[in-house]
């Protein structure tokens, strides 16, 4: 793993991957992902860990075009994705702290 990822402050057990295929997609080239993933029925949600400085972001792969993309920008926090009707929901702490955000899937 690379030693420049802006990880999480508070201790937890880091599990990453990048994605390898054939043909090569070039957005997600040297892309470090932790192990939060979401499949709904439009598309995948995954959570990359980016370089020091630059937090984290939630990235979409759309099933119905298969188009990638990132969704947000995140704190690096260690968050954990799910599904309400037609909302994705990341939830988090820090230090006692609750994040929660509410992202509309298209």
């Amino acid at each position: 793993m690379p030693n420049d990822l802006d990880l999480p402050e508070e201790c937890c057990d880091i599990y990453a991957f990048e994605i390898k295929s054939e043909p090569n997609l070039k957005e997600l080239e040297n892309v470090v992902f932790n192990f939060a993933e979401l499949e709904t029925e439009k598309g995948i949600y995954l959570i990359s860990f980016n370089k020091i400085g630059e937090e984290m972001s939630l990235w979409n792969i759309n099933k119905m075009n298969n188009e990638i993309k990132i969704v947000t920008k995140l704190k690096s926090l260690w968050w954990q994705l799910s599904q309400a009707e037609d909302k994705i929901i990341l939830k988090a702490t820090e230090q006692k702290q609750d994040f929660i955000i509410e992202i509309q899937e298209k």
